[in-house]
């Protein structure tokens, strides 16, 4: 059943808005949330509106616009509550683009389900706003457990004070606000300030307060810049509460015209003081 256009009026000014959820710290960026009691205004090329299942369809030159929101696409499918009106499902395809308060998130396809907690934007997803950025070929969002997967991704977090930015980037990323923890596999990249690392797995732990790393761990062909300071192993963690790094199995650091070889060398990130086990020490003062 085609419902007439004023029914499909009255279907979009019941219908939930778009809101941005509250800023927090961690990995993810805030998400839309659908919130009951603000009008919507549609435009489209063709409208549908089916009644009997509560459902709207837009297609090309697509806008939704509420009071704090905008969604832009090609073609947007919304199904609503039978009840209260609130957006179950928004589907949205074709150079999608959303604005929510300071943030915009753009995509080829996104899919929101309200029930379940999940959005999913693919095709050259991006969210950013607020010195944040996430981006990548797929992104998936838990919005009830504050988690998400990203795929041949990268994470900007902005500078906290006199903490330096964050950035990562993976082939998979996949976060976790609660705990702060982030896992990346494939093509790790990770800088802070003058600090770079690169390995083929990370494990990165913040501070959700003040989005800063608490500690890294990161294993396969692990390789760190720092200043001056040069190193490889097979394995390594950076910890930022104890101020040290270690690197263990065939490690490699360089500082000047110095070098270190071991099983294992511990670094102090404050005192610069230096232990190798089992290992060599070249020196050679500049």
């Amino acid at each position: 059943m085609i419902a007439p256009l004023a029914r499909i009026a009255a279907l979009l000014i019941a219908a939930t808005a778009v809101r941005a959820a509250a800023a927090s710290g961690g990995w993810t960026p805030p998400t839309p949330a659908f919130q009951a009691g603000t009008e919507l205004h549609a435009t489209a090329d063709h409208l549908e509106g089916d009644f009997t299942r509560h459902h709207l369809l837009l297609v090309g030159n697509v806008t939704l616009v509420g009071d704090t929101q905008e969604i832009h696409a090609e073609r947007l499918s919304v199904t609503l509550d039978a009840e209260s009106r609130r957006i179950e499902t928004l589907d949205a395809e074709g150079q999608v683009r959303l604005i929510y308060g300071p943030y915009t998130a753009v995509a080829d396809h996104v899919v929101f389900d309200t029930a379940a907690g999940h959005a999913r934007l693919l095709g050259e997803a991006r969210i950013w706003g607020e010195g944040r950025e996430m981006a990548g070929a797929t992104i998936d969002l838990d919005l009830h457990h504050k988690t998400v997967a990203i795929t041949a991704g990268r994470v900007h977090l902005p500078a906290h004070g006199e903490l330096p930015a964050l950035r990562v980037a993976a082939n998979t990323i996949v976060a976790d606000d609660a705990s702060g923890r982030a896992e990346l596999t494939g093509a790790v990249e990770v800088t802070s300030g003058a600090r770079h690392l690169s390995a083929d797995h990370a494990v990165v732990e913040l501070d959700p307060a003040t989005n800063s790393v608490r500690q890294l761990r990161a294993d396969g062909d692990l390789r760190i810049t720092d200043g001056d300071r040069r190193g490889r192993a097979d394995r390594g963690t950076y910890d930022l509460m104890k101020g040290s790094l270690v690197l263990e199995g065939n490690a490699d650091v360089t500082e000047g015209g110095s070098r270190l070889l071991g099983d294992r060398i511990r670094v102090s990130l404050t005192t610069r003081q230096v232990e190798v086990e089992r290992g060599t020490i070249h020196y050679r003062q500049e």
